[in-house]
């Protein structure tokens, strides 16, 4: 589980090493510990402003065909109820698969 993060729970930053050629599975971003509900804006404790973020980073993949490599995205919210689940930005980004 992935929650309580004051901003972006995952980024994929060019600028960082390592933020190309990633596959990221399993995973509960911004729900209770059995991906069953949302967290809200009003638990701010817990709650992630935005789940993943690809920043200028190619070819990494966000979930499989098998069930067991989904990824459960729910939850972006910050105090206006604004958020995103998963954000690809910068012209570099290119090659990156969101699957399942």
């Amino acid at each position: 589980m992935i929650a309580g993060c004051d901003g972006i729970a995952l980024h994929l930053n060019a600028s960082l090493s390592e933020s190309s050629n990633n596959t990221i599975t399993g995973n509960l971003f911004g729900t209770d510990r059995f991906g069953n509900s949302q967290l809200s804006s009003d638990d701010t404790t817990y709650s992630n402003y935005d789940n993943i973020v690809i920043t200028s980073s190619s070819n990494n993949i966000i979930g499989g065909a098998d069930p067991v490599d989904r990824n459960i995205i729910s939850g972006a919210l910050d105090a206006n109820d604004e958020g995103e689940g998963i954000n690809i930005n910068g012209s570099a980004s290119t090659g990156n698969q969101i699957i399942g």
